[in-house]
């Protein structure tokens, strides 16, 4: 039975402090639309977080999960414990084409075997999201999240990746990564190491 993991979390920032000021006014009819407003923002939104289990000759990982923000925010990058992997960054697998030969950020397709099975990774973001071709993956500085709109980190797309893990990931095990958000501040999500999505 798979497991559908869900973390909440309350988010203080400029969105409440706005709705509280409109609270304290003169107009009291509108006090219980307000309320309402600020508990329907009131939370971040992360569910079905999870990182793939790695094979033993790998050094990179990837974890996946879906972000619902609450305010116009964007998560910018992500950290983890240096028991874990040695760096973090938010990627994005794209359709390779000429001209992209060399993109700004890390160029991963002249990465060696040893430190990556880049073509294995591929071949299963591929085949969990129905892609077929040659797929490139390039850093994002950011990722937007608009206000009360999922967005998606899956395989095939966009992803948090470990870069350099200290040991294989490894089924059953939890990793905490850090999210640090534009708006939001940071956040620590505890996400499972599995085979395949929840």
């Amino acid at each position: 039975m798979k497991h559908r993991h869900v973390q909440r979390l309350a988010i203080a920032g400029l969105a409440l402090t706005t709705f509280g000021l409109a609270a304290c006014g003169d107009d009291n009819s509108s006090s219980s639309d307000t309320t309402a407003a600020v508990e329907e923002v009131s939370e971040l939104l992360i569910e079905s977080q999870w990182a793939r289990t790695s094979p033993s000759a790998t050094t990179m990982g990837a974890a996946y999960m879906t972000i619902t923000s609450p305010i116009d925010d964007a998560l910018i990058s992500a950290s983890v414990d240096p028991s874990i992997a040695e760096s973090v960054e938010l990627h994005e697998m794209v359709m390779a084409s000429d001209e992209m030969s060399k993109e700004e950020g890390h160029d991963h397709s002249s990465m060696s075997e040893g430190d990556m099975d880049h073509s294995s990774m591929s071949d299963d973001s591929m085949a969990d999201s129905g892609m077929s071709g040659e797929m490139k993956m390039q850093q994002v500085m950011e990722i937007a999240l608009p206000a009360g709109t999922p967005v998606a980190l899956e395989p095939g797309g966009l992803h948090v990746m470990l870069i350099g893990l200290v040991n294989p990931l490894e089924t059953g095990d939890t990793i905490e990564i850090t999210l640090t958000f534009r708006n939001g501040g940071e956040v620590v999500v505890s996400v499972p190491v599995l085979e395949e999505a929840p």
